[in-house]
Order: structure tokens, then C-alpha cells, then sequence
């Protein structure tokens, strides 16, 4: 997900810049789509550790 950085370097603007579509929100969605559940299942693991 994060090969479409390698393009900042050539853009200014536009969906390859480094605030742009591609090399910014995909990336970061990605991200928070792995993030966001791992940090519930953690959650979840350490309240049942607890009750044990």
C-alpha cells in the first residue's frame, strides 16, 4: 500500500502528491482498517485475561 509514495518525488499536485489520494488517504486507510480491529481484539483479549 505504500508503493504509490515512490511517486511523490514527480508530482506537486494531484492525486501523487504527497497529500494526495494515493499516497496519503489509501495508506492511512489501510492502516486504520488493520489498526482499528487489532486494537478491539486487544481489548477484548485483555479484559478476559483479567477474568481469569
Amino acid at each position: 500500500m505504500f508503493t504509490p509514495a515512490s511517486f511523490i518525488v514527480f508530482f506537486k499536485d494531484g492525486p501523487f502528491a504527497w497529500n494526495g489520494v494515493f499516497v496519503w488517504w489509501v495508506p492511512v486507510t489501510a492502516f486504520l482498517v488493520w489498526f482499528v480491529p487489532n486494537f478491539v481484539m486487544l481489548l477484548r483479549a485483555v479484559d478476559a485475561d483479567d477474568l481469569a
